[in-house]
């Protein structure tokens, strides 16, 4: 019984400290996921040479009439093109690697 007491009033000193976090906190809990997503999200610094090369009119996107007839990814424009817009974005054709 000696020994329960002390532990029962650390782990309710605990809980008390958690239940009264303050409103500052959840916003802090908020900022840390915004921070998350920044540092994941890709890098468009440098672009891939290979997607520079295929964008002929240079407008970021590769239409499917920019992409040459024999290239390995022609057959499978379409499966890449995921928002189906006739084009292939950047993050789209960042995905080949996948296929």
């Amino acid at each position: 019984m000696k020994t329960v007491l002390p532990m029962l009033a650390m782990l309710l000193s605990m809980s008390v400290g958690n239940a009264t976090a303050s409103p500052q906190d959840a916003g802090h809990a908020h900022d840390h996921a915004a921070m998350q997503q920044q540092v994941m999200a890709p890098s468009a610094a440098k672009p891939d040479p290979e997607f520079v090369a295929l964008d002929k009119n240079k407008d970021g996107k590769i239409g499917k009439g920019e992409l040459p007839a024999k290239h390995p990814l022609a057959p499978h424009f379409g499966m890449l093109d995921s928002n189906r817009d006739g084009s292939l974005s950047p993050a789209e054709f960042a995905k080949r690697h996948a296929m």
